[in-house]
């Protein structure tokens, strides 16, 4: 299975553009969970190095477009302070009509609309 796995990275970088080691940690044994169960997994943060690029964000938005259409399954991780390119994101998989995993940081106090995102019916609803 394709899986397209977002989240959101701008908040946690250091000075340098590099994705916090942390962070980082913490998203690569989520992968790491997919992976070992045979899936294929695409992570725009993974693909661009760990860290902020300095690509054409129209690019950049074009390439995770296409990646999501692909995919069989979209997971985004979602915390307090989630992106606009994350919930975007979430917004099209919506519209293609994916199957759709939201993982929530436990103790997260999410938002409004991803309360309610929480309650589709092709949402699946997880704590990490």
């Amino acid at each position: 299975m394709k899986i397209f796995f977002a989240t959101s990275f701008s908040s946690k970088i250091d000075s340098e553009g590099k994705v916090l080691p942390e962070f980082r940690a913490s998203i690569e044994k989520l992968l790491s969970r997919y992976e070992a169960q045979g899936h294929e997994v695409f992570c725009a943060v993974r693909a661009e190095n760990w860290r902020i690029a300095a690509q054409d964000p129209v690019m950049a938005l074009k390439l995770d477009l296409q990646h999501i259409k692909k995919a069989d399954k979209f997971v985004a991780l979602l915390d307090e302070q989630v992106s606009a390119g994350v919930q975007l994101e979430i917004g099209y998989a919506l519209a293609l009509g994916k199957e759709i995993t939201l993982l929530a940081v436990l103790d997260a106090k999410l938002g409004w609309t991803n309360q309610a995102l929480m309650k589709l019916t092709n949402v699946q609803y997880e704590t990490v």
